[in-house]
């Protein structure tokens, strides 16, 4: 994987280095209202691939723009989003000059989301509630993983959930990581596997920005959305640089983390072409916080590699390629530097992931109708070995494979029942196998999915303040006998300039198959816990609904922004896992069958506030309830020593009230 991905960026090295210079050329500078340029500004010719990133000093340049008449859209994050018509009628190598100035407002605005309607689209006028986290805050926290920046989200938690591996789960509105869909690039790579451990091996420096989706389901994206959707952007070429960067910190005085980030990003003279490279490499010694011999955070090795390239044919069609290689070795329990089979309690995993996307995407009449087709591939290798008391039978292989196509269709209507309308359809397939085998219990789970999927999505337009959309998906999953339709609507009405309000309906549903916990390894008093689905299984369904209110405005000069946001979530047929007895190795079994219901609702808060360009504060707080209809065994208790079996109608790892509190502050 590595090779190929070496011998893939020499070849576009080449290509760009041999592609043509001479073009029409649009240049100018975005400022602020004291003319100071302002740098990372996006400027973009809506309904083409021509783009381009503000430099140090605000400056930009557009090649290959084609004659007529364009509007230009310039985003930058603490901004008002500015737009600019301009006609150009010229010969190859004429050049046009453009200084644009752009007013300071609530720090989100400005920029461009894709998860919520699986298109371009400003974050303020997006009809569905959503927040996301900017690179910035990556580079902030020096996070070396996902997980260590992902984390400063509002109604979002990252719970660590085995204190000898380290696998953690993303969970949202307070239900179980199970409950949440995490994409590459849109794309539903992410496997239930890849859901254990992957948010320590997707390196910080692969991401560009991830964006949050809470609550109940979605249309576009599938199953297992009923908590959300977590999707995250990798990073794009967008100038010609070299950076690098290591990072050394210590846990508690005596345990080392050390990161070592390594990034490129070529552009060609024309801008058709452009290549970013990662590279990451960690260490991370165990952690024996009371000293007892055993980690209570496990030691962790990886490395990993991977590319972004994309080519521009034309103004109106993109070709982009991306590629990883994420490598990782993992140790927790006692005596670290021993085979795992000599220690009294081990996990020890080695993971090769490798996988990578192809997507095309095509303006036709008149940048009105835009196809994508897309093709997605991600495959896991895991040797693990799990046990106690120098267990020699512990060890154990997985193999996964996700594999994903499709391609998706919109038009924009200028006239649609009373206003205008932006329209998407589109089909995907997924197919995923998965093969968890612990060798010396003689347990295995096999499992193969196949999902064929239908959408469709109207975004109306009523009027510039009040907007509606509505979706529906089908899904017909090898699982499940009958076609799951999951249905949603939502909308936003603005007040005025200041004030927003959104609200929704959404669905969702679970299959009925293995999810993350089933594929990890647990013990519970030495012994090995098997999980089985009931043969009369079928799938848990959700329905929601949220409403919430934006506020955005400048309080003594200082642009603020205020959001409070309640939502209920309902579920049907809840999965529980019921323990059955012991099976002829003697492990313990626990049956995957369906419970009632359970509801979860609560209220989530939000403010920011920019003090300057340099300054920034902003914080989250989340209050809510997670219950059974009917309570739940989690204990069997010890009936021989007197000690009841226990129940709780409370979802367990769930509080009632969590957030985050993060300040910025920009040196020059």
């Amino acid at each position: 994987m590595r090779n190929s991905i070496v011998f893939i960026l020499l070849f576009l090295v080449v290509i760009t280095n041999h592609l043509y210079a001479h073009d029409r050329i649009l240049r100018g500078k975005v400022s602020d209202s004291d003319g100071k340029g302002i740098p990372g500004a996006t400027v973009r010719i809506e309904n083409t691939m021509i783009g381009a990133v503000a430099n140090k000093n605000g400056e930009f340049v557009l090649k290959h723009v084609p004659d007529g008449e364009h509007k230009i859209r310039i985003t930058a994050v603490g901004f008002e989003t500015f737009y600019y018509t301009v006609k150009i009628e010229h010969e190859d190598g004429d050049k046009f000059d453009i200084n644009l100035s752009l007013k300071e407002k609530a720090s989100k605005s400005g920029t461009v989301v894709v998860t919520a309607t699986k298109s371009e689209k400003l974050y303020e006028d997006v009809p569905i509630k959503m927040s996301f986290v900017a690179s910035q805050v990556f580079e902030a926290t020096e996070s070396a993983s996902l997980k260590d920046g992902i984390r400063f989200q509002p109604g979002l938690r990252v719970e660590a959930n085995c204190q000898n591996c380290g696998f953690s789960q993303v969970r949202l509105n307070g239900l179980d990581g199970q409950y949440t869909q995490i994409l590459i690039d849109s794309r539903p790579i992410f496997s239930a596997l890849n859901g254990l451990y992957g948010l320590d091996q997707i390196p910080a420096n692969m991401v560009e920005r991830v964006e949050v989706v809470r609550g109940g389901g979605s249309a576009l994206y599938g199953g297992n959305a009923i908590g959300g959707v977590v999707n995250i952007i990798t990073k794009e070429p967008n100038k010609n640089q070299f950076s690098g960067k290591y990072v050394h910190s210590v846990i508690d005085e005596t345990s080392a983390d050390k990161t070592l980030q390594l990034n490129s990003s070529m552009i060609s003279d024309n801008y058709k072409s452009g290549v970013y490279l990662f590279g990451n490499f960690r260490e991370r010694d165990a952690w024996d916080a009371n000293g007892d011999g055993f980690s209570e955070a496990s030691y962790i090795r990886e490395n990993s590699l991977g590319l972004k390239a994309y080519y521009n044919f034309d103004a109106f069609t993109k070709i982009s390629l991306s590629l990883h290689s994420l490598n990782e070795y993992r140790r927790g329990g006692d005596n670290i530097d021993l085979p795992p089979h000599l220690a009294l309690m081990a996990e020890d995993l080695t993971h090769q992931v490798s996988g990578g996307n192809l997507t095309l995407n095509h303006f036709f009449n008149g940048g009105k109708d835009q196809i994508s087709l897309f093709t997605s591939l991600n495959h896991t290798d895991r040797d693990n070995y799990t046990g106690v008391q120098k267990d020699p039978n512990g060890y154990g292989y997985t193999n996964n494979l996700v594999a994903v196509g499709g391609t998706q269709y919109t038009h924009t209507f200028d006239e649609f029942m009373f206003g205008s309308s932006f329209f998407s359809a589109g089909v995907d397939f997924q197919y995923e196998d998965v093969e968890n085998v612990a060798t010396g219990y003689n347990a295995s789970l096999n499992q193969t999915t196949r999902l064929l999927g239908l959408y469709f999505q109207n975004d109306w337009l009523f009027t510039e303040d009040l907007s509606l959309l509505f979706g529906l998906r089908a899904d017909k999953h090898n699982f499940v006998d009958n076609v799951i339709l999951t249905p949603r609507v939502t909308s936003m009405f603005k007040l005025n300039d200041k004030i927003s309000l959104r609200g929704s309906f959404t669905s969702g549903y679970r299959a009925p198959q293995a999810y993350d916990n089933d594929l990890h390894a647990e013990l519970r008093g030495g012994v090995r816990q098997i999980i089985k689905l009931d043969e009369n299984l079928k799938e848990e369904r959700s329905w929601g609904y949220s409403g919430s209110v934006d506020y955005g405005d400048e309080i003594f000069g200082m642009p603020v922004s205020f959001s409070v946001e309640y939502f209920n979530i309902n579920l049907v047929d809840v999965f529980v896992n019921e323990e059955i007895g012991e099976d002829g190795s003697g492990n313990t079994v626990f049956l995957k069958t369906n419970g009632d219901g359970a509801n979860v609702n609560g209220l989530t808060f939000e403010a920011q506030v920019s003090l300057s360009r340099d300054y920034q504060f902003q914080a989250a707080l989340t209050y809510q309830t997670s219950k059974y209809d009917t309570p739940v065994r989690w204990s069997e208790g010890t009936p021989s020593e007197g000690i009841a079996p226990k129940t709780t109608d409370n979802m367990l790892r769930t509080p009632d009230l969590y957030g985050y509190m993060t300040a910025f502050m920009t040196l020059h």
